[in-house]
């Protein structure tokens, strides 16, 4: 009998021991779901706020003609003048928003529930995409800096620091040297700067609609 009784106390806290696990697991479940949802909402906002600055900056690069005008030749109003300044010294910023991937990074996230494929699709973007735009966003940051420091050799460099037009300056402006200056650095703004941008913003546009299917929309 007490052999008996000592087995049935033994099977009694072990199977309570398996219950508080198994329920201990679910719990554990609903809360790394709840947190991924968390992070999905955060990823969500960051795509959409990314989405919308893309497009402004490809709107911002296609609609630029002062470069093709300093290129050409063409004859410049006053202002077009001092904005051909900054042609050469300055490029249109972009930048992606890491908040919610870097925290999906960090979320150890289940793969056994539903919607894993997305979220493994979601991390490739980001990896790709950061690692394409920050690497031509530094090469054009390098770029306007040195081409910012170049003019040092000149003498109107005094005034053209504190962005003021000088006839030295107007000069280099028809120069040769300057026009080759401007169509390089145009045209890495408008090819590869401008494609990876794009890229970027037609693959937010393929994956928001999954997210919006997704359970965790």
């Amino acid at each position: 009998m007490e052999y008996l009784n000592f087995l049935i106390d033994f099977i009694i806290v072990f199977l309570g021991i398996l219950c508080a696990l198994f329920f201990d697991k679910i719990n554990q479940k609903r809360s790394h779901k709840k947190r991924i949802n968390n992070i999905m909402d955060i990823v969500k906002k960051d795509l959409v706020n990314d989405l919308e600055n893309a497009e402004k900056i490809i709107k911002i690069i296609q609609k630029d003609i002062l470069y093709k005008k300093v290129i050409n030749a063409e004859v410049l109003s006053d202002e077009e003048k001092k904005l051909s300044m900054h042609l050469t010294a300055s490029y249109p910023l972009f930048q992606i928003s890491t908040r919610g991937f870097n925290l999906l990074k960090d979320a150890k996230v289940d793969f056994d529930f539903k919607d894993s494929d997305l979220i493994t699709e979601i991390i490739n973007l980001y990896d790709i995409n950061l690692d394409i735009i920050n690497s031509y966003s530094l090469y054009l940051r390098n770029n306007t800096e040195s081409n910012f420091r170049s003019f040092t050799k000149y003498s109107w460099a005094v005034k053209f620091y504190k962005f003021e037009i000088s006839d030295g300056y107007l000069e280099f402006l028809k120069s040769t040297e300057y026009k080759s200056r401007v169509s390089y650095h145009y045209m890495f703004i408008n090819g590869a700067w401008k494609s990876a941008i794009s890229r970027f913003k037609n693959e937010i546009k393929e994956t928001l609609p999954k997210i919006e299917k997704s359970s965790f929309n």
